[in-house]
């Protein structure tokens, strides 16, 4: 058997059925962004020549990585309806040529997509050439942010075929690129940019509808640097437009800037899941851990985009019988990685912190075991007792997972 008639890991597999369904095609950086193991920001600097292998920039382990795209390779070239298409690796606004790696057969992976055949950069063959290459041109324009020049071929494209469907919107997207840089009412530009703006480029410019919106959500981010978080608009904030422009350092510091933070929900989702794409894996834990303390009914893996093995642990959490309380997640997450008590901070000491008695048992009785206390015995049962009492149901699960 080939490794081109394997099937990859079904995590990477949903992950590439994603990847289709929303893009209509298969590109390799896609599914790094996708998978946290690329910035977007890296990626902008390797395009602009600041970078000289991307591949320098990604998170995680190489090999893994490596396999990781050889995986996704192999199954889409064994879809039917996909067809390999070569990608154009040229600097931005620059001849030069670049590279994703020094490896000759990554360099090759990565500069290959998958698409339809109803889904290639010919995006309008149904219009004389003149016409569609303008339409084009304008698209590529407006993915460099170049508005004078877009503008330019919008004009002659008002003259080559006024009767062009899709002159009206990408007349709405050349205007908005020109005055978005003029707007002062920070809550109808967001709210243009998300219900108006944002569907018309993803519908016109596929894939290079990020490099036109990136940039505004970038604009909006720094009108926004100020502005305090407010539960009656929580996207008015920082952190919100900063995600949707992939800037997760930017929105992690966003959230932290707000003095209680930590008491809100939506914050604490949008921390676990800025860290989670920075590959801060405790703090996005550790803000995990808040939720099931304070905000139990928001603990919702998909809103907060967890990585594996957290969502792993929790859903296998939710299926124990007798049911558990998301509230003593925590603990059972510390059964689990009794690492986490060194690498996490101790909160079992701050009187202010939320965690509850059961966190607080558990973590003693580890933390006991790792520090080798020569009382141990005796403290093992003490503990156990007042697990017992804290929470009996509990505790039933600790003597199937510990053992007696």
């Amino acid at each position: 058997m080939s490794s081109r008639d394997t099937k990859p890991d079904p995590k990477l597999q949903q992950t590439m059925d994603q990847l289709l369904m929303d893009h209509g095609e298969y590109a390799p950086v896609e599914l790094l962004l996708a998978e946290g193991r690329l910035l977007y920001s890296d990626y902008e600097s390797w395009l602009n020549g600041d970078i000289e292998y991307l591949e320098d920039m990604l998170f995680g382990d190489p090999g893994h990585i490596k396999s990781l795209l050889q995986q996704a390779d192999s199954y889409a070239a064994q879809l039917p309806m996909l067809s390999p298409q070569p990608i154009e690796l040229a600097r931005q606004n620059s001849r030069q040529a670049k590279a994703f790696s020094r490896n000759p057969t990554l360099e090759k992976i990565f500069a290959t997509r998958y698409q339809k055949a109803d889904n290639q950069p010919q995006m309008d063959l149904f219009f004389d050439g003149g016409a569609g290459n303008l339409v084009n041109g304008i698209i590529l324009e407006l993915a460099s942010n170049d508005f004078v020049e877009a503008r330019r071929l919008l004009e002659q494209l008002y003259d080559t075929q006024p009767d062009n469907t899709k002159l009206n919107d990408l007349e709405t997207l050349v205007q908005y690129g020109e005055r978005s840089h003029d707007s002062t009412d920070s809550a109808a530009d967001l709210d243009y940019l998300q219900k108006h703006i944002t569907p018309v480029a993803q519908t016109h410019m596929a894939q290079r509808a990020r490099e036109y919106l990136v940039p505004q959500w970038r604009r909006l981010t720094n009108s926004l640097t100020n502005k305090k978080f407010d539960n009656s608009s929580p996207e008015l904030h920082a952190s919100y437009t900063a995600m949707h422009a992939m800037d997760w350092h930017t929105a992690r510091q966003a959230i932290e800037q707000e003095a209680r933070w930590r008491d809100n929900p939506i914050l604490l989702l949008r921390h676990v899941q800025t860290c989670t794409r920075l590959w801060q894996l405790n703090e996005a834990v550790l803000s995990w851990f808040y939720l099931c303390w304070t905000f139990p009914q928001d603990t919702d893996v998909d809103t907060a985009q967890v990585d594996h093995g957290l969502r792993h642990q929790w859903l296998e959490f939710l299926d124990l019988e007798p049911e558990l309380e998301p509230r003593v997640f925590p603990a059972w997450q510390l059964l689990n990685k009794p690492g986490l008590v060194k690498t996490l901070p101790d909160l079992t000491h701050d009187e202010n912190a939320p965690c509850d008695e059961t966190y607080r048992i558990v973590h003693r009785m580890l933390a006991s075991q790792q520090s080798g206390d020569s009382v141990l015995p005796q403290l093992d049962i003490t503990l156990r007792q007042e697990l017992r009492a804290a929470d009996p149901v509990f505790f039933q699960h600790f003597i199937k997972r510990v053992g007696v």
